[in-house]
C-alpha cells in the first residue's frame, strides 16, 4: 500500500498531558501521578473533569469514541466514560469510515495466533475475530485490503501478497498482487505486480486497475493509471526501447474497453466528460471526441472538463465558457487564477492566488455561475459544496454559510460546522455543539461534546449522558 493510503498503521497517541482537537472535540488527558496504575482521565478545556482517573493508557477520540487500556485489555469509551458494549480485545484500532479493526490472540503451549475482526460504532461485530491474515487495512466503501506475508520489526507489511475482502469477511480478490491501493470514494483498486523491497516500497513493475469484485478493468501492464471520474481512466506507459523514451497514453472506460488506443501524440489525456476528452500537447489544451478526432484545437492555456455542455477555458489571460463544439458561450470578466468545472449545482469553484502546474498553492476561493458571473468573490479559505441551497465556507479558522447568490446568510463565527441536512446545520461554539436553521436561529441548544449532522431525520450526539440519538426537534429518540 502506498504511504498515503495506509489506513490502520497503529500509532495511537498515548499521552500523559496533551491538548487535542479531534473532530472538533476539545479536551486534554489528565494524570494522577500518585497512582501507580489506572491514573489517566479526561478533562475539557474549561477544566471540567469528564472522565475521572481510571485508565492505564488512552488514545484520542475518533467518531466519538476513545481507545483505552486497562489491565492489559483494550476497549472503547465515549465522552461520558461509558464503555462501548463489546468484549475486551487484545488490541483495537481507531474507527475509520464507521468501522474499527480489532483482534484477539489465540494461545497454546507452543505458539500464539492473531485473528482479526471488525466492529461498528455501536459495538456490533460486523466480522467476528476469525480473519487469518498478517495485516488488514480499513474499509474503503464495501471492501478492505488484506495482506499475507512477512512483517517488519514495527509490524508493517514488507514482502507478501494483497487481496480484498467484503464486509462479510469473504475474499472478493485473492491475495495475488504485490501491492494494492483502494481508490477513495470509487469502487476500484490499483494493483501492482513487480519488485517490493524489504521496507514494502515498490520497485520495477507494472500497475493495473480492478473493481472491488476482482474483475480486471485495465491489464497490469502500465507504469501509471489515473482514474479521474466515474467514466474513464487514463493509463500511461513509458516506452524505453532503443534507449528512446516515449510516453504512450491511452484511455479506457470503466467497463474495461479501450476508448483511445495507445498513442505518443499527446503529452497528456484527460477523462471522458460529455463525449469529450481533454488533451494537452505540452503547452496548450484541446478536446477530442470518442473517435480520437481533435474537435477543439490546441488554443487554450487551461481548460476544464465539460459539464452541462460547458467548459471553462483560459487564453492569453482571458477566460471563456465554451460548448462541446468550441463555440464561445460567454466571456468572463474576472481575473482569477484557476476555475474548476461546473458542479451539480451549476457553479464553478474559482481561485485567486499562487498556483503550480495549474493547481492552487496559496490563495482564496470564490464561485462563478454558468453565465460567467462571479457570485462569490475569492475571499474564502475554503468553500464546500452546496447542500440544501446553502454552502459552508471557512475563513481564518471560522465557519459560516452563503446562499446560491453568494450572499453570506450566516456570519463566519463558528469554531466548526457541518453542511446543512434535514433543514439544520450542526455547528460548534465555545466548546459545545448545537444545531441552527438557515436564519441562524438555534434550534437545538449548544450542549453536546460532539455531534453528527442529521441523516434521514436522526443525529448521533454525545453529551455528559453518553451517546444518544435525537430527532430534528431535539427530542431523544433513544
Amino acid at each position: 500500500m502506498k504511504k498515503y493510503l495506509l489506513l490502520f498503521v497503529f500509532d495511537l497517541l498515548f499521552v500523559f498531558v496533551a491538548n487535542s482537537q479531534i473532530q472538533g472535540f476539545d479536551y486534554y488527558v489528565i494524570i494522577d501521578k500518585a497512582k501507580p496504575n489506572h491514573n489517566l482521565g479526561i478533562a475539557s478545556l474549561n477544566n471540567e473533569i469528564i472522565i475521572d482517573y481510571q485508565f492505564d493508557l488512552m488514545g484520542t477520540y475518533n467518531d466519538g469514541l476513545c481507545i483505552i487500556k486497562k489491565d492489559d485489555k483494550y476497549r472503547y469509551i465515549d465522552f461520558a466514560g461509558n464503555y462501548l458494549k463489546t468484549p475486551e480485545f487484545d488490541m483495537v484500532y481507531d474507527f475509520y469510515n464507521g468501522f474499527s479493526l480489532v483482534y484477539l490472540i489465540s494461545k497454546n503451549r507452543f505458539s500464539e495466533k492473531v485473528y482479526y475482526g471488525f466492529i461498528d460504532t455501536n459495538g456490533t461485530a460486523v466480522i467476528p475475530c476469525t480473519l487469518d491474515y498478517n495485516y488488514i487495512y480499513g474499509f474503503e466503501g464495501e471492501v478492505a485490503a488484506v495482506y499475507k506475508g512477512s512483517l517488519s520489526k514495527s509490524g508493517q507489511p514488507t514482502i507478501g501478497k494483497y487481496g480484498l475482502i467484503n464486509k462479510k469477511g469473504e475474499e472478493t480478490t485473492k491475495c495475488i498482487y504485490d501491492d494494492i491501493d483502494l481508490i477513495p470514494n470509487k469502487p476500484y483498486a490499483m494493483v501492482f505486480i513487480g519488485e517490493i523491497d524489504n521496507k514494502g516500497v515498490q520497485g520495477k513493475g507494472k500497475v493495473g486497475l480492478i473493481n472491488t469484485k476482482g474483475k480486471i478493468i485495465i491489464p497490469v501492464q502500465f507504469d501509471e493509471i489515473y482514474v479521474g471520474n466515474n467514466n474513464s481512466a487514463t493509463a500511461y506507459l513509458l516506452n524505453t526501447e532503443n534507449k528512446k523514451k516515449e510516453l504512450q497514453i491511452c484511455v479506457y472506460n470503466l467497463n474495461g474497453e479501450i476508448v483511445i488506443p495507445l498513442t505518443t501524440q499527446y503529452a497528456d489525456i484527460g477523462s471522458i466528460s460529455e463525449n469529450r476528452i481533454q488533451v494537452s500537447n505540452g503547452s496548450k489544451f484541446g478536446y477530442l471526441d470518442l473517435k480520437s478526432n481533435l474537435i477543439i484545437g490546441f488554443d487554450y492555456d487551461y481548460g476544464t472538463d465539460f459539464s452541462f455542455n460547458r467548459a471553462t477555458v483560459k487564453k492569453d489571460d482571458n477566460w471563456f465558457i465554451i460548448d462541446t463544439l468550441g463555440n464561445i458561450i460567454n466571456s468572463i470578466n474576472a481575473d482569477f487564477s484557476i476555475c474548476k468545472k461546473f458542479d451539480q449545482n451549476k457553479t464553478a469553484l474559482t481561485f485567486k492566488g499562487k498556483t503550480k502546474n495549474n493547481m492552487p498553492v496559496k490563495g482564496k476561493y470564490g464561485l462563478m455561475n454558468m453565465d460567467g458571473n462571479v457570485i462569490a468573490e475569492c475571499i474564502y479559505d475554503t468553500i464546500y459544496s452546496y447542500s440544501e441551497d446553502v454552502a459552508l465556507v471557512r475563513n481564518k479558522k471560522k465557519y459560516g454559510f452563503i446562499d446560491k447568490t453568494g450572499k453570506e446568510i450566516i456570519p463566519i463565527q463558528y469554531d466548526f460546522a457541518f453542511s446543512f441536512s434535514d433543514g439544520l446545520a450542526c455547528v460548534k461554539k465555545d466548546f459545545y455543539y448545537g444545531f441552527i436553521d438557515v436564519s441562524n436561529q438555534v434550534v437545538i441548544p449548544f450542549k453536546y461534546y460532539y455531534a453528527h449532522p442529521f441523516i434521514n431525520g436522526i443525529a448521533k450526539v454525545f453529551s455528559e449522558e453518553g451517546k444518544q440519538f435525537i430527532i430534528t426537534n431535539g427530542h431523544i429518540l433513544y
